[in-house]
């Protein structure tokens, strides 16, 4: 009889446990599932990061050799027209500009002698047992052979040899063009980005002798990967690509990324330490497991304090006193106190979770308004207590963020919420609100902004890259012009020169400005202007130029064309517009109406001729010119009479609008 009267009330509590157990096996899962999502992101963007930083890297490699190949062609010719009184050493002096990765450059015959060297060694060398001579005496092609890392003779430096064959007239092997690369300059970019411990920059040949491996904390090269699954598996599957394994030279777990260059019997591999990788997801794990645990209890005291509801009053009193308790280790979790301020006594109450915020013993604490402005860094102390008092005039909500000075001079951060309640005479009665510690969250934020830095350097440090490359190129025009005779084609390289200094300009404004997608467009008429005019044989400075342009930034894709467009206008006034050593001056005006640019070119001179058509204009400039205003989405016009006027008009992105 007793039992089947209390047995309602027994249904009722295991009813209550039930929930309780199905809500907390549901929050342990989805907390389960987040996890593993979670983790699976980071190291899926991890991979990402990796992949795009494999892709620059081997670019920057695939530019750096295919300069240095440009380096052992022109020493093939040079010494195949000038045999050995090619001055090896003025050479290198000239061409250092671009020859910054060289440590050596040296010529052998077709026994291993060295005959020729930028850096001349002591006594006589014979290279006949290496294997780039090896190599070529077996091999008559005229591709680039890239040997193993290894202990220059000369330089005393570890290096990476690049050599081309020579051949006699009549086909036979006459010897060999080396150039030695500082296999460390290849990892030079890596440097620069910040991967975290134990991160690692590798080269590796085709044949799996390790050319430059780079880490935080050394340089090494000579190791042989060619046993190492990623010779024996994943490079034979695909070209590019990554994994998560233990490094065979350390042992240190990492996700790797890899790429096969395309021109070049190399592969680029970047790993980063796993441990490091998912730190800040073990982080968050701890806290996710850390707040599921704390709900877990709050539930679990919830169903407690449900269940002595039923019984007598005294169990609800202790579930109540429990639920307390987890509130208190709820707000711990969450780094959030409650506080409340009695303005007729200023006395003030703060929960535990404010004290701990504070690392303030509750016994030496004042409890009041002026005791709590004691604890306020004094930097902010004047803008926090003018908040408060001003919400309070005004009978509206404050939110204030404000820091505070530990006694061993940590900062904390922390921000306040608060509203206040006034008596029917509008009198203010009562203050409460919320102090929560956001010390990690500033932190973090700081993080994300140092991360954006390093990758605005990666950027610039690109521009800066593409800005070397071309001017490689202009060199190699300007060389080759010297052994033009023709003055027809002396003119195509150097008008081929001019262009290249343009857009080398763009890229190095890029690289000079702080906003790396815009330049001034003022200043870069200025530059060309000036630097067009010093290139021109007036040393009388019987033409003078003029520029007039506002200091619009312009982005790169409308800046660069624009800037061609003119150079080409400059480059015909100069060479057509005062014949027969006539005096004149030439303008540029460049001026910002209603988002449209309109770029003016003209010139004092002789005019273009009566029938002249810019669209129908056959040169190679002109047709330059129209084909770059097409790309604008601009028009053209030009009128002649007291000299030429060239009037190019096109509309700004709405960005510069």
């Amino acid at each position: 009889m007793r039992v089947r009267k209390n047995l309602p009330r027994y249904r009722s509590r295991a009813a209550v446990a039930a929930a309780c157990l199905v809500v907390i096996g549901l929050m342990w899962a989805g907390v389960m599932v987040a996890l593993q999502t979670d983790r699976t992101l980071a190291i899926e963007s991890r991979h990402r990061e990796n992949g795009n930083l494999t892709r620059v890297f081997a670019e920057n490699v695939t530019r750096t050799i295919r300069a240095a190949d440009i380096t052992l062609d022109q020493m093939v010719s040079e010494y195949q027209r000038r045999g050995k009184a090619f001055d090896l050493v003025e050479y290198a002096r000239m061409g250092s500009l671009y020859l910054d990765p060289a440590t050596l450059l040296s010529i052998s015959d077709e026994t291993g002698e060295l005959i020729l060297a930028n850096i001349p060694p002591p006594a006589p060398v014979n290279f006949s047992r290496n294997s780039n001579h090896q190599y070529h005496t077996k091999h008559d092609t005229p591709g680039i052979f890239i040997s193993e890392p290894r202990l220059g003779t000369t330089t005393q430096k570890w290096t990476v040899y690049l050599s081309r064959r020579i051949n006699k007239a009549d086909g036979s092997f006459g010897g060999i063009t080396v150039y030695g690369l500082d296999p460390a300059y290849l990892a030079k970019l890596y440097t620069a980005i910040d991967l975290g411990a134990d991160s690692v920059f590798n080269l590796i040949g085709r044949d799996g002798i390790m050319r430059a491996r780079e880490d935080i904390s050394k340089f090494s090269a000579g190791q042989d990967l060619s046993q190492s699954k990623l010779f024996t598996q994943d490079l034979p599957a695909a070209d590019h690509g990554g994994f998560i394994r233990e490094s065979t030279v350390d042992q240190v777990p990492r996700i790797s990324s890899y790429r096969a260059l395309t021109d070049y019997p190399l592969v680029v591999a970047i790993g980063t330490s796993l441990q490091v990788a998912l730190a800040p997801y073990e982080a968050r794990k701890s806290q996710y497991l850390e707040a599921a645990g704390t709900v877990t209890a709050i539930i679990l005291g919830f169903g407690l304090f449900a269940v002595r509801m039923i019984g007598r009053n005294q169990r609800a009193n202790e579930g109540l006193r429990q639920s307390e308790t987890r509130l208190a280790e709820a707000q711990k979790t969450a780094h959030l106190g409650s506080w409340d301020l009695d303005l007729v006594s200023n006395h003030l109450v703060w929960s535990d979770e404010i004290y701990r915020i504070f690392e303030i013993d509750p016994a030496r604490f004042g409890a009041s308004y002026e005791a709590f402005l004691n604890a306020v860094h004094p930097d902010d102390l004047a803008v926090i207590d003018k908040a408060y008092t001003d919400s309070v005039a005004a009978h509206t909500p404050h939110q204030t963020l404000h820091r505070l000075l530990m006694p061993d001079g940590r900062i904390k951060w922390v921000e306040q919420r608060g509203q206040t309640w006034y008596d029917d005479a509008g009198r203010p009665l009562r203050s409460a609100g919320t102090a929560q510690d956001i010390t990690e969250k500033v932190l973090a934020e700081q993080q994300l902004r140092r991360s954006i830095a390093e990758k605005d350097t990666l950027l610039r440090e690109i521009h800066h890259r593409v800005k070397n490359n071309l001017q490689i190129i202009a060199s190699l025009l300007y060389f080759q012009a010297r052994k033009v005779k023709d003055p027809d084609d002396l003119a195509a390289f150097t008008d081929g020169r001019e262009r290249l200094r343009a857009m080398i300009l763009v890229h190095e404004k890029l690289y000079q400005s702080a906003e790396l997608t815009r330049i001034d467009f003022g200043g870069y008429l200025r530059s060309l202007v000036r630097q067009l005019a010093e290139s021109q044989p007036h040393q009388d400075q019987r033409i003078t130029t003029r520029v007039e342009a506002d200091d619009d930034a312009l982005p790169l894709e409308v800046a660069q064309p624009c800037g061609m467009i003119v150079c080409e206008l400059l480059l015909n006034a100069f060479k057509y517009a005062f014949p027969d050593a006539r005096h004149g001056e030439i303008a540029v005006r460049a001026v910002n109406t209603d988002g449209r640019m309109t770029v003016t070119v003209s010139d004092n001179g002789v005019g273009l001729p009566a029938d002249f058509d810019t669209k129908s204009a056959g040169s190679f400039g002109w047709q330059l010119i129209n084909a770059l205003v097409t790309q604008i989405d601009g028009t053209i016009a030009a009128t002649s009479g007291a000299g030429t006027t060239v009037t190019v008009s096109f509309p700004l992105p709405e960005a510069v609008q």
